[in-house]
């Protein structure tokens, strides 16, 4: 991996080089902005390592060192069968509010509603099976329902200055009706980052949550799995199509 600094050119647009999907992204660096090596080894010790501008993308790298529990795919796994054993009461029934649909794939499993869709590796989702079991492998997740929280404190509905708060993460954001934060833990996919002189701060590989925000406002939150981290970074949006044929 190539530990050179991030170039800037005379109009302060940087590079951020990516290994993995062999993409190149040009954007703003907002943090940190020194290129002072000193100072850069004082940032080791906070939750973000770099804070990354391009077109509508905001990319978030944190500190390997810092966990944070929805950074872990074993997180997802966890918190599915909670929310897919969700039911509605409608009188006397009791519904799931999701509809299942079969790939006839081995192992694609997938739920929709009108505003949720969840990609599950791997396993025969029936009713007993669900009930039974605590934990799934899942590639996919995403959600606009207020009813999903990413953690206590954060769910969709959210203030942008209240999500920013929760995560521990300065207001680097220009003002703009909408965009994306994409959460990641730093990582080695950017071949340029200053920090991978410090392996112990970043990750060999990232799950990725992107949180979409329109007016100040969370409206959406998504998990990809690390194998669909090159639509991140070539930013494309993802559908559950897009999943299931990758």
């Amino acid at each position: 991996m190539s530990s050179t600094s991030i170039e800037t050119n005379a109009n302060e647009v940087d590079t951020l080089k990516i290994e993995y999907s062999d993409t190149i992204l040009v954007g703003k660096k907002l943090f940190p902005i020194t290129p002072d090596s000193n100072k850069l080894k004082d940032i080791l010790n906070e939750n973000i390592l770099l804070v990354f501008e391009s077109g509508n993308y905001y990319y978030i790298f944190h500190n390997k060192i810092k966990k944070l529990d929805f950074l872990s795919s074993k997180y997802w796994e966890q918190l599915m069968p909670k929310y897919v054993n969700f039911k509605i009461e409608d009188g006397l029934l009791s519904y799931s509010r999701f509809s299942k649909v079969s790939y006839h794939d081995p192992f694609l499993t997938a739920f929709y509603n009108s505003e949720d869709s969840i990609i599950i590796q791997g396993y025969d989702l029936n009713r007993e099976y669900l009930l039974s079991q605590n934990e799934f492998s899942v590639s996919y997740f995403s959600t606009s329902d207020t009813l999903f929280k990413l953690n206590n404190n954060i769910s969709v509905g959210k203030s942008l200055e209240d999500v920013l708060l929760e995560l521990q993460t300065p207001n680097f954001l220009k003002p703009k009706t909408e965009f994306n934060l994409v959460l990641m833990e730093a990582t080695t996919q950017i071949d340029n980052a200053w920090y991978n002189n410090y392996p112990e701060n970043y990750s060999d590989y990232s799950v990725t949550v992107i949180l979409s925000i329109r007016n100040n406002k969370l409206i959406r939150i998504q998990y990809l799995d690390l194998e669909y981290i090159d639509y991140i970074f070539k930013q494309k949006s993802i559908s559950t199509s897009d999943v299931h044929y990758h």
